[in-house]
């Protein structure tokens, strides 16, 4: 908990910064004020399946960063049907200003491909950076560069990564295709590739040419440490010239992992770097927290969370970039849609945070956990050696179900119940494993942020953006 207290210290130092130094900066050191009606720098951040409610639950970790932004509006991101949207069709929306149907990309409803604001940003002398965590090739990144109706046409997708020739391609792994045969394509399409060697990726001083970069790895809670997260909160608290608190940076015994897949900030830290660097024409640079849909999928609470916190921690990074340039610079952070159809108490009781990362703890199948060959005697008594006794008729049947399935992994859903459960009795209650209708929040800053308040279809955001880009 240590740790946790000292990023809560840290989110909310940046944002209360933040939100006074957002009106504060009428001066800047890039172009002057008015020269332009287009930002310069735009960043577009999408937390994936990430609700109002989700993020009115990260609130119990800490003061949010995205909270700092001043412009606040809403998202209606029903597909152009009126039915609740997918990830492909959302994603459509974000990036090329129109609704579409789900499972399409880049495409309209009739099935005419439509340009996205990265490919218009390229095509106009920007540097463009597409960054993810969950595959590179998956409906979020592709809504950028793709143009196919059915979002599982993986192959397809990736050869359109490719052949999009953005600067940057990012992401946690590929999907349908195998990571070698990814990356021998990538090459022979001109790309340099980082598939393997990480390291190798943060060492660069300059993108030369095309690159893609992925490696799979899990959710963020599970992550091994790398020596560059310590760094980060160390920088930023330099940056905002707070006084930091005496807690020792790193455990001790701790060390570097290398090579190793990090956070998706420090993979958008040095994005920002690379497509900054050298570039007096601009950027445009797209970050998705994939992940937190995941989570929210899995009605994993602490997983969604803590991939929730993470994504947070991307918008820290823009707002840095934000800070050194003012009046060139646009960042907009929303949601695709909600996942999950999270309720949460209205009011949330002191130690709320703690007690769902108790839960996670208790139930993640490392510390314990239930096996294949369970009888509903044996889950009743564990479970209350764990804190959970007199189980409901509901909660028996849940359990019960599992027991009587031919699943060969029965120990897992009995773990994920178990936990569902816990969460359920702190007043965490999920409605459906799917996505819902509900509105998701919008939060701007910087140049042009204005057109981004109030409650609007989610297709605006990707036809003001395009408009940045249209006939430059």
């Amino acid at each position: 908990m240590k740790k946790l207290k000292m990023f809560v210290f840290l989110s909310g130092a940046v944002s209360m910064l933040l939100l006074f130094q957002a009106c504060a900066f009428t001066t800047g050191t890039d172009e002057k004020a008015g020269e332009s009606s287009s930002p310069k720098y735009v960043f577009l951040l999408i937390g994936d399946g990430m609700g109002q409610n989700s993020v009115k639950l990260a609130r119990a970790f800490g003061k949010l960063n995205m909270d700092a932004m001043p412009v606040k509006g809403e998202l209606k991101t029903n597909n152009v049907l009126n039915k609740t949207t997918d990830s492909a069709a959302a994603a459509t929306a974000l990036a090329c200003g129109v609704k579409t149907v789900n499972g399409a990309l880049g495409m309209d409803k009739d099935g005419k491909a439509v340009e996205s604001s990265a490919a218009l940003a390229e095509k106009a002398g920007y540097k463009v950076g597409l960054l993810t965590s969950v595959t590179i090739n998956h409906a979020t990144p592709a809504a950028f560069y793709a143009h196919v109706m059915k979002r599982a046409e993986y192959a397809k997708i990736l050869s359109q990564a490719y052949g999009a020739k953005y600067d940057l391609i990012m992401g946690y792994g590929v999907s349908g295709v195998k990571e070698s045969a990814a990356a021998g394509d990538a090459e022979k399409a001109g790309l340099a590739v980082f598939y393997k060697n990480q390291d190798a990726f943060f060492a660069l001083n300059a993108i030369l040419k095309p690159t893609v970069v992925f490696k799979p790895f899990g959710y963020e809670m599970d992550r091994p440490k790398t020596d560059d997260s310590s760094k980060a909160l160390s920088d930023a608290v330099e940056l905002l010239s707070v006084e930091q608190p005496t807690v020792a940076a790193q455990a001790p015994g701790y060390t570097p992992v290398r090579d190793a897949v990090r956070p998706l900030n420090e993979y958008a830290s040095k994005a920002i770097a690379l497509l900054y660097k050298d570039n007096p024409k601009g950027f445009f640079m797209m970050v998705e927290g994939g992940k937190i849909d995941v989570g929210a999928h899995a009605n994993n609470t602490y997983a969604m969370v803590t991939e929730l916190l993470e994504f947070d921690q991307v918008v820290a990074r823009a707002l840095e970039f934000y800070q050194k340039h003012p009046n060139d610079t646009l960042i907009v952070v929303t949601a695709d849609h909600d996942t999950g159809g999270l309720m949460i108490p209205e009011k949330l009781p002191a130690g709320f945070a703690a007690k769902i990362a108790e839960n996670n703890t208790k139930f993640n199948g490392k510390k314990f956990s239930f096996q294949n060959d369970e009888t509903m005697q044996s889950v009743q008594e564990k479970l209350a050696k764990q804190g959970i006794a007199n189980l409901t008729a509901a909660e028996k049947e849940s359990f019960e179900k599992i027991l009587k399935s031919n699943s060969k992994n029965k120990r897992t859903a009995l773990n994920q119940n178990a936990l569902r459960i816990a969460d359920t009795r702190l007043g965490v209650i999920w409605k459906t494993k799917g996505h819902t209708a509900q509105n998701v929040f919008l939060f701007a800053i910087g140049k042009g942020a204005e057109q981004f308040s109030g409650v609007r279809p989610n297709s605006d955001v990707g036809r003001i953006m395009k408009g940045f880009y249209e006939k430059k």
